[in-house]
């Protein structure tokens, strides 16, 4: 429900802060989609269903990257992020 998407959207909003230098010379659309990255994590990390990629990937990135590029990208916020959710 509501609650469970604004609880997505914080965390992911906080967790996004680790990434605002290296997105400051992005443009919109890629800013956009390093926060739709920082989405998809916080939801695998809240809900008990989650999400695979390859449907985030399918409906969300497909035409902004292939799923390789997706999962790379993913694997590097992880890595940014020390392989932790920081929970506020």
């Amino acid at each position: 429900g509501m609650p469970d998407v604004r609880a997505i959207l914080a965390l992911a909003l906080c967790n996004s802060r680790i990434t605002q230098d290296l997105t400051a010379q992005m443009g919109t659309k890629e800013k956009l989609m390093v926060l739709t990255i920082h989405i998809y994590l916080a939801h695998t990390w809240l809900e008990d269903e989650d999400i695979i990629l390859g449907d985030w990937h399918r409906h969300l990135f497909k035409k902004y990257c292939s799923f390789d590029a997706l999962t790379d990208a993913v694997k590097k916020l992880w890595s940014l992020r020390d392989f932790r959710i920081a929970v506020p």
